[in-house]
């Protein structure tokens, strides 16, 4: 029996981590950038050496060089539509990210390849309320750091768009943008559930819905 124990144990232990290994997670979020992206083309002509906030190169844009044979100087040549969908998937231990077709993080999880960022945190995780954050970084195909915080409630006892907010905003830059995708309805346990895959994903471990805070 002695023997026995510890194997059991180390069973248990393997299986447990395997859960998280198996986890699947999936989530779309549409941002467009058009009007923005028609002011800093503004901006461009106004300023002969203005530099842009944004990741041209995520959002497939180049700036005419002087002498170009096709567009005048500093005229924002768009490659790629400006209307974004972000994909964020889990597969057992990879996470990819995307932005449209474009893949900017392919990685493990538990060992993110040099340089990137994969990030999670909880505010509040409760039996009605959820704020979570998470990060995501990679220096040789990403501008900046996309930081996601998500937040929903159980007020209206169902989930919507008019009850959840989704937000991607970039490291070192004051600006957020909220998904513009329809959410499919659901309750508040099922997507509480949903996101609590994600959490445990990157974080590794069993996420516990805290109690009620009576204040």
């Amino acid at each position: 029996m002695k023997l026995r124990l510890p194997a059991l144990y180390l069973l248990m232990l393997l299986w447990s981590l395997k859960t998280y290994a198996d986890n699947s997670f999936s989530f779309d979020c549409q941002i467009d950038y058009t009007q923005e992206i028609v002011s800093e083309q503004a901006q461009y002509i106004r300023i002969s050496s203005y530099q842009t906030k944004y990741d041209f190169q995520e959002l497939g844009i180049t700036v005419a060089p002087k002498n170009h044979p096709e567009y005048p100087e500093n005229y924002l040549i768009i490659n790629e539509p400006l209307i974004r969908n972000y994909h964020i998937e889990v597969d057992g231990d990879n996470l990819i990210l995307k932005s449209n077709d474009k893949v900017l993080i392919n990685t493990s999880v538990k060992k993110p390849s040099e340089g990137i960022v994969i990030n999670a945190s909880i505010q509040e995780f409760s039996e009605s309320y959820v704020l979570i954050d998470f990060s995501f970084y990679n220096p040789s195909t990403m501008l900046r750091q996309h930081d996601w915080q998500i937040m929903f409630d159980n007020y209206d006892k169902v989930i919507n768009n008019d009850n959840v907010t989704r937000t991607l905003s970039f490291k070192n830059y004051n600006r957020g943008y909220d998904c513009e995708d329809n959410l499919e309805e659901t309750n508040f346990k099922a997507y509480q559930k949903y996101w609590g895959t994600l959490l445990e994903a990157i974080l590794q471990k069993k996420v516990e819905v805290a109690a009620e805070n009576p204040y």
